[in-house]
């Protein structure tokens, strides 16, 4: 029971820790996502951010407590290393994303989009 009270100082660092860093990526998100924009499209992408980000919290909060219980079922019910075990797998998907966008490439995206768009706008005024 000692173990369990001095793990929580810790425990509730790392989640405001945690907590200060989802602010600091959710503003860079929308700055990367804001310089994929196109006029004119500013809020449709906008609204598939959204759309985006609801369902992607949705499935972090789900598997994220479901891979808590595991954990803790799996290490003798020790809170403390259950969610380190968590907040690691955040820490390598996080990473692994960040590594991701360095192969983003926005002027072929805004590319795209405006060809497309133009498609679109050409088939719905026929």
């Amino acid at each position: 029971m000692g173990r369990f009270w001095a793990s929580i100082p810790p425990l509730r660092t790392a989640v405001g820790l945690f907590g200060l860093s989802l602010g600091v990526c959710m503003n860079a998100c929308l700055t990367l996502m804001f310089s994929f924009v196109q006029p004119g499209l500013t809020g449709f992408l906008l609204g598939v951010w959204g759309a985006g980000y609801a369902y992607s919290c949705g499935l972090a909060t789900t598997s994220g407590g479901g891979l808590l219980t595991l954990l803790k079922a799996w290490n003798g019910g020790d809170l403390f290393a259950a969610y380190g075990g968590v907040f690691g797998l955040q820490i390598v998907c996080f990473l692994a994303a960040a590594l991701m966008t360095r192969r983003l490439d926005v002027v072929g995206f805004r590319n795209t989009v405006k060809t497309r768009f133009a498609d679109d706008m050409e088939i719905a005024v026929d």
